[in-house]
C-alpha cells in the first residue's frame, strides 16, 4: 500500500521532533555577551517647508559643495570685544555679474573661491557691493590675497549723482601674489567691487576651489597729512600738500598718474624749491610741474629705480600753486610705491633756476657774476647776456679800448660739458667750446665784445650730476697780449705788434683757424704750440700767396716773413685732432 505525499507530512514531522528530544541540553558558554542592540530612539521628522533640489544640477553647484567651509567659519563678533577683528564674510554665488553682487559691510574680512566656469572663457567673475555713508573722510586700504597659480585683480566702482564711475583698477602683482590699494578715500555713496583673474594671451583660466582668496577691508581717519588718496588721477582730484612735502604713493597701473597740488602762498618770494622722486626698485616714473593754470615747468623721468633730483625750480611771481604729477610710464615696471619730497630753499644768492631749457626761458646772467647752477638728466640750462653801452673813457676823454668777452664755466664731476655762444637770435652758433673732459670745465677765452645780446648754453655731451654745481661766469678781458675771435679768415685777422710782447691763443674748437697781421716790419716770429698737440703754420704774402708752411709740435716753429702786408694762419693738424686744453703763443724768434 503506497502513501501520498500530504500523507508523508505529519509522519516527517514526527520523526523530527523525536530525534530533537533524544540530544541532550547546550552546555553553559565560558564569556558570556549581552545581545547586540539593533534598534535605536529616532527623533520627530519635520517635512521640509520647500522641495529638496536635486544634488548638483550644475559644475558651479558641485565646486561649491566640495570646498572646505571649514577653513572660513563664519564667527559672531564679540559684543564686549569692540577691538576683534570682523568675521569673514563668505563669497555668496551667484555674483559673477553687478545685479547679483554679493553685499557686504565694510571694515569686514571677505572670502571667496575661484570657481570653474566652464560657460566663460575669462574664468569666474565675483562682484560685491557696499554702502558709506559717513560724517567725515576716511580711507579705506584693501588687500587681496593670492591664490596660486591665479592672477587675480580687482577692479572698484562708485556710483554717484553723476554716474557710475571705476575709481582704479589693480593689477600690480604676478600670478599667486598680493594686491593691494592701502590709500582710497572714501566718499558716500554705493560701491561696487570686481574681483577676477586674468587670462593671458589663449591660455586657459584657472580655478581653486580648495585654497580661498580673502579681501580685507580696513578703515582709518583721514589725519595724516601729505598722504596720496586715490581717486588723484586729475587736477580736479588732486591731493592739496604744503611745504615741506614728503609724501608714500602708490602708482596702481600702467595708466596711473598721481596729482598733488602744493600750495605756494606761505614761501619767501627768496626761496626756489628742490624736488625728489624716489621710485620703487627697477621702477620708472615720470615727474611734471605745472603751473596753476597747468603751464608745463618740469618734466623728468626717474629710470630703473634712480632717484631724479630737480635742485633748483623757480617760484614765479604771483604763483599760488603748482601741480605736481607723478605719471606711471614703464608699463608693469612703473607700478609700485614711490616717495615724493618737496623741499624750500631760503637765499639772498642768485641761482640758476628752472625752467631754462630754452631761449624764451633764459635767465639773465650779469657780467662778473658768480652764477651757480645744475645739470640735471637731458637738461639744457640758457643764460642770456645784455651788453653794455658804454665802457667808459680815461680822464683825459680818450675812449678805453673794447674789451673781449670772457666766459667760463667750472667742472662738474662725471659730466663732459658744452659751453655754445648763440647771436641775439638765439639760432646763429658763434662758437662750440668743448675742449675739457670728463669732470673739466670750458672756456670761451677772447670772444670779440657783442654788440647786442648774446645766449650762453650749458649742457651736458655725457653724464648728469645734480648733487654738484658748476658756476658759470662772465668777465669782460683786455685784448692787449691776446688773440680775438673771430678771426678765422685773412680778411678778419687780428692786427699784432710783436715788439709789444708775445700774443697768446686758443684753438678752442674743431675747425677753428687763427689768422695775424703783424705791424712792426719783421722777418719772422716763432709759433710755439701746446702742449700735445701739433699746428699746421702757413704764412702768406701781400698778395695772398702762400710763401711758407710747416708744423709746430714738440720743438717751436720759426715762420718768415716776407715784409710788411703778410699775415700768418694757423690750425690744428689733422681732421680728428683733439682740441688742446692749453693755449699756443706768438713771440719774436729767439725769446
Amino acid at each position: 500500500m503506497s502513501l501520498s505525499f500530504p500523507r508523508l507530512v505529519p509522519v516527517l514531522f514526527l520523526l523530527v521532533c523525536c530525534v530533537a528530544c533524544s540530544k541532550k541540553p547546550p552546555r553553559e558558554p565560558l564569556v558570556k555577551r549581552d545581545p547586540l542592540r539593533l534598534t535605536f530612539e529616532q527623533g520627530s521628522y519635520q517635512a521640509p517647508e520647500s522641495p529638496v533640489k536635486p544634488s548638483f544640477e550644475s559644475f558651479a553647484d558641485l565646486a561649491a559643495a566640495v570646498r572646505p567651509r571649514w577653513l572660513a567659519p563664519q564667527v559672531e563678533q564679540p559684543k564686549d570685544d569692540p577691538d576683534a577683528p570682523p568675521p569673514f564674510i563668505p563669497e555668496a554665488e551667484p555674483n559673477n555679474d553687478m545685479n547679483s553682487a554679493t553685499p557686504i559691510r565694510v571694515p569686514a574680512l571677505l572670502q571667496g573661491h575661484v570657481d570653474p566656469l566652464l560657460s566663460t572663457e575669462d574664468g569666474d567673475h565675483d562682484w560685491y557691493t557696499f554702502f558709506v555713508e559717513r560724517d567725515k573722510p576716511a580711507i579705506m586700504a584693501i588687500e587681496l590675497s593670492g591664490v596660486e597659480k591665479v592672477d587675480l585683480a580687482m577692479d572698484l566702482y562708485h556710483d554717484s549723482m553723476t554716474g557710475r564711475a571705476r575709481l582704479f583698477s589693480l593689477d600690480n602683482a604676478a600670478a599667486g601674489e598680493q594686491e593691494k590699494l592701502p590709500n582710497l578715500k572714501l566718499m558716500n555713496g554705493r560701491y561696487l567691487l570686481h574681483v577676477y583673474q586674468l587670462v593671458p594671451g589663449k591660455k586657459k583660466p584657472r580655478f581653486n576651489v580648495v585654497n580661498p582668496y580673502r579681501i580685507s577691508f580696513g578703515l582709518s581717519d583721514l589725519s595724516e597729512e601729505h598722504m596720496e588718496t586715490e581717486p588723484n588721477d586729475d587736477a580736479l582730484h588732486a591731493v592739496p600738500v604744503s611745504l615741506p612735502v614728503d609724501i608714500t604713493g602708490l602708482t596702481n597701473s600702467s595708466e596711473d598718474q598721481d596729482w598733488y597740488q602744493l600750495d605756494l602762498l606761505k614761501v619767501s618770494a627768496y626761496s626756489y624749491l628742490t624736488l625728489e622722486l624716489l621710485p620703487g626698485m627697477k621702477r620708472t616714473l615720470e615727474l611734471q610741474v605745472l603751473t596753476a593754470a597747468r603751464e608745463p615747468l618740469v618734466k623728468a623721468v626717474a629710470e630703473n629705480g634712480r632717484k631724479l633730483t630737480v635742485p633748483n625750480l623757480a617760484l614765479l611771481d604771483g604763483a599760488s600753486a603748482y601741480f605736481l604729477v607723478v605719471k606711471a610710464v614703464g608699463g608693469k615696471k612703473s607700478r609700485g610705491e614711490y616717495k615724493l619730497t618737496v623741499r624750500s630753499n631760503e637765499t639772498k644768492e642768485r641761482v640758476e633756476l628752472e625752467p631754462d631749457n630754452s631761449r624764451d626761458q633764459a635767465m639773465r646772467l650779469f657780467w662778473e657774476e658768480p652764477l651757480p647752477g645744475w645739470l640735471g638728466p637731458a637738461d639744457e640750462d640758457w643764460f642770456r647776456l645784455e651788453p653794455v653801452a658804454d665802457w667808459g673813457g680815461d680822464s683825459d676823454g680818450a675812449k678805453p679800448e673794447i674789451p673781449a668777452l670772457n666766459v667760463a664755466v667750472s667742472g662738474v664731476a662725471g659730466v663732459d660739458l658744452v659751453l655754445e655762444v648763440l647771436g641775439s637770435d638765439g639760432e646763429i652758433l658763434l662758437g662750440r667750446f668743448d675742449s675739457g673732459r670728463k669732470s673739466e670745465g670750458e672756456e670761451v677765452p677772447n670772444m670779440a665784445m657783442p654788440k647786442g645780446p648774446l645766449y650762453l648754453k650749458v649742457y651736458s655731451r655725457k653724464g648728469e650730476n645734480t648733487a654738484t654745481q658748476y658756476t658759470l661766469q662772465a668777465r669782460a678781458v683786455l685784448t692787449e697780449g691776446r688773440e680775438i675771435e673771430p678771426n678765422n679768415s685773412m680778411e678778419d685777422a687780428n692786427s699784432i705788434s710783436l715788439q709789444e710782447g708775445p700774443i697768446q691763443g686758443w684753438v678752442s674748437q674743431i675747425g677753428d683757424r687763427d689768422c695775424f697781421e703783424p705791424r712792426d716790419e719783421t722777418a719772422g716770429l716763432q709759433v710755439k704750440a701746446p702742449d700735445g698737440v701739433q699746428m699746421t703754420v702757413s704764412a702768406y704774402g701781400p698778395d695772398g700767396n702762400l710763401t711758407f708752411q710747416g708744423t709746430a709740435g714738440k720743438k717751436p716753429l720759426d715762420v718768415p716773413l716776407a715784409g710788411p702786408g703778410s699775415r700768418l694762419c694757423l690750425w690744428l693738424k689733422g681732421d680728428s685732432e683733439k682740441v688742446p686744453r692749453g693755449s699756443y703763443v706768438l713771440r719774436s724768434p729767439g725769446e
